[in-house]
């Protein structure tokens, strides 16, 4: 099985709540174990391949999983890394749910005040909301 197919079949096999709780692990301490990996391609787009292959009801699911996970990610200090590459993920799986919520973020001086690395975190939510702006789907 190819390592893109095995990852989406792992990840059809998850409830939303898992497949937060395994982005959270995986971008909080580099623990992806489950999927399969290549060494010479990131995390993010090795997700987005596997999201390709997803029924419509999982990508829905994972978009939402990825929501959950930005929601709970934010307000800690030490999450600013898994906050971008949360953003980054929602853009390349076209997550429009995530959107109120990073404009949020970007308006909230006190939430991304307390983040570490405050302007790369707010370039990326910027820059991630002007691709979906940009975006005719």
């Amino acid at each position: 099985m190819r390592r893109e197919q095995h990852n989406a079949t792992y990840i059809e096999t998850l409830s939303r709540e898992e497949i937060k709780e395994m982005l959270l692990k995986g971008f909080s301490k580099s623990d992806f174990r489950e999927l399969k990996l290549s060494p010479h391609i990131d995390i993010i787009r090795e997700l987005n391949y596997a999201f390709r292959l997803l029924s419509d009801e999982h990508k829905e699911d994972f978009r939402q999983a990825i929501y959950l996970s930005l929601v709970e990610s934010t307000p800690s200090k030490h999450n600013a890394e898994i906050l971008r590459e949360l953003a980054f993920l929602s853009a390349f799986v076209n997550a429009k749910c995530v959107i109120d919520y990073l404009k949020e973020l970007s308006e909230s001086e006190d939430l991304l005040a307390n983040l570490e690395d405050e302007g790369r975190t707010q370039s990326v939510i910027m820059a991630v909301l002007r691709g979906f702006a940009k975006r005719k789907d």
